[in-house]
């Protein structure tokens, strides 16, 4: 009776959540649904992750590399912690290629803040944008908090940004001013995001990085035991002090 018992337990125990990734994506959107003929516009999905210091988001495109010339996109990203923040990401297509750029800010009422500039990657063989976003900016984060009201959405401008004192502090709409795509879906449909990162965890296993398999995904190099395999340890251990307990009788 113990063992099933003690199995029923394990299964009650809730989850700990986990990042996103590009297979299981916080943000979800069919492809086909932007109001422009452009596939730069159109989004597919966007994920999260967090580390000590960073709060990372990729987004994907169909095709970030379709968009006329001297054109821009604009990759609009809306959430809430401890403030609405607003992170806007440009790639201009000028005839020296694409130079990304983009800023975090948050609102107050009307106005958004400048906070700072992000540091913007991309990869147009997988029409993805990557870039993170320090904790300290947005109140920082601990485990188990949550982003709320999150949601993606892609603007097309002819005339983009402004710069002060050698900062792109804002971005000025000329051909389009509201958003082509909008993900999740329609207006008022939004994501979450719960804080994943624990260094209790992460520090369990310190493994020298000279002896790490740089070869490896990135996500192969640090072998973290999960949750529930921890749990299943514990019973393991304590069926079997119970069954020596039963053999010393």
């Amino acid at each position: 009776m113990l063992i099933p018992f003690l199995l029923i337990f394990l299964l009650l125990i809730p989850r700990v959540a986990t990042a996103g990734t590009e297979d299981n994506p916080e943000i979800s959107d069919p492809s086909g649904d932007s109001l422009s003929p452009y596939n730069a516009t159109d989004i597919i999905k966007a994920w999260f992750s967090d580390d000590a210091k960073f709060l990372n988001y990729t987004i994907e495109l169909v095709d970030i590399d379709d968009i006329p010339l001297n054109t821009t996109v604009l990759y609009d990203l809306q959430f809430t912690f401890d403030k609405e923040y607003d992170t806007v990401v440009h790639l201009p297509i000028t005839n020296e290629g694409i130079v990304p750029r983009g800023a975090l800010s948050y609102w107050e009422g009307a106005t958004a803040v400048h906070i700072g500039d992000l540091n913007i990657t991309y990869d147009c063989d997988k029409n993805q944008i990557s870039f993170q976003i320090p904790k300290e900016w947005i109140g920082k984060p601990k485990v188990g908090e949550k982003l709320e009201s999150i949601y993606a959405q892609t603007q097309i401008c002819i005339t983009c940004g402004v710069k002060s004192g050698g900062t792109w502090v804002t971005w000025t709409y000329v051909a389009i001013p509201y958003p082509v795509d909008r993900a999740p879906g329609q207006e008022g449909n939004y994501a979450k995001y719960i804080f994943t990162y624990s260094p209790i965890v992460q520090n369990q296993i310190n493994i020298p990085q000279s002896q790490l398999n740089t070869n490896l995904p990135p996500s192969s190099q640090k072998v973290i035991p999960g949750f529930d395999m921890i749990i299943l340890a514990g019973v393991v251990c304590f069926i079997m002090y119970i069954r020596k307990r039963q053999i010393q009788k």
